[in-house]
């Protein structure tokens, strides 16, 4: 009994001091008129990583989804299997150990955000192509060949964006492609599609080269729709192939060719922060060693950089 007791006068005891914290009163006192530790003002900055499609989709103007086809590219020193990408087995510089990691790959076709539409009677398919590349340092391009093109169908490359392409009235939008062709004696429309299938922008080629020709032209929506896709339509049978898709909104940030998203720059700038840390994280480990990012892959023309994969959350 007297265990009992001391038990209980314990609980008690333990109750009254958890509920007496419960009321008692902790003071701050913050006198504004002295000065503390002070701060430097280049201290104030952004860390920008591509996570989520932060910069492709996002901060990058960029409307056109793999717009080089390369993105179904395995990352350098690594495999593929069942989906997964799989690194070396080295020792992990942290661990100091083999770590048995893997992770998922994204591509899940060998041309993504891409498709082919035909109607009609219209018959055609669409591959990626290893041969006669634009450049070198990007070898993939997509390989439409047209066995049927119905005068009364149609047979087109369709690209989707990034969750859509958001088209705005009466706002114009820069275009460049590429395009060579075998046995094709047709034209190429370049158009903006609405979600409903009216055309909100369109320009004809006449005529397609057998060698890699660059198109470029501006296109004006005649009205919005936030869910667009990027068409290019194609008129006879034959072969032909497409590299490098590009379509920017004419006003981007400050104006640049090959900017930023007006809105997502303007957002940045008005931090006015004193620097922009970039890159970061895991984009800079990269997968593999070999897949790390170097800087020199990113200069020249856009048609010849080979780009990084980015290991993106």
């Amino acid at each position: 009994m007297r265990n009992i007791s001391t038990c209980i006068k314990l609980i008690v005891f333990f109750c009254f001091a958890f509920f007496s914290t419960l009321h008692a009163q902790t003071i701050i006192t913050i006198d504004a008129k002295k000065t503390g530790a002070s701060v430097s003002p280049d201290l104030h900055g952004i860390f920008f990583e591509e996570i989520s499609h932060g910069g492709e989709g996002g901060l990058y103007a960029e409307l056109i989804q793999n717009r080089s086809f390369e993105e179904s590219r395995i990352p350098e020193g690594c495999t593929l299997d069942s989906g997964w990408i799989i690194p070396p087995h080295t020792d992990h510089f942290s661990a100091k150990k083999v770590v048995d990691w893997k992770m998922p790959f994204e591509a899940k076709s060998d041309f993504p955000a891409w498709s082919l539409s035909t109607s009609g009677k219209s018959i055609a398919k669409i591959s990626l192509d290893l041969s006669e590349p634009l450049y070198k340092e990007t070898p993939r391009s997509l390989k439409l060949d047209i066995e049927r093109a119905d005068p009364s169908g149609k047979v087109s490359v369709v690209n989707e964006g990034f969750w859509g392409i958001n088209v705005v009235k009466d706002e114009t939008y820069e275009l460049t492609f590429y395009v060579r062709s075998k046995k094709y004696s047709g034209n190429v429309v370049a158009s903006l599609v609405g979600a409903d299938g009216r055309e909100l922008a369109s320009k004809k080629f006449e005529k397609v080269g057998s060698g890699w020709t660059k198109y470029t032209t501006t296109l004006k929506a005649k009205d919005s729709d936030p869910k667009a896709t990027f068409q290019l339509t194609f008129s006879a049978k034959g072969t032909v192939w497409l590299d490098f898709v590009s379509l920017f909104p004419t006003k981007t940030f400050k104006s640049r060719s090959n900017g930023m998203r007006v809105d997502l720059a303007n957002y940045l700038a008005d931090l006015k922060p004193a620097f922009v840390r970039w890159p970061g994280g895991c984009f800079v480990e990269g997968i593999s060693q070999e897949s790390a990012p170097n800087w020199k892959r990113s200069l020249g023309p856009l048609e010849k950089r080979s780009g990084t994969y980015s290991p993106r959350g």
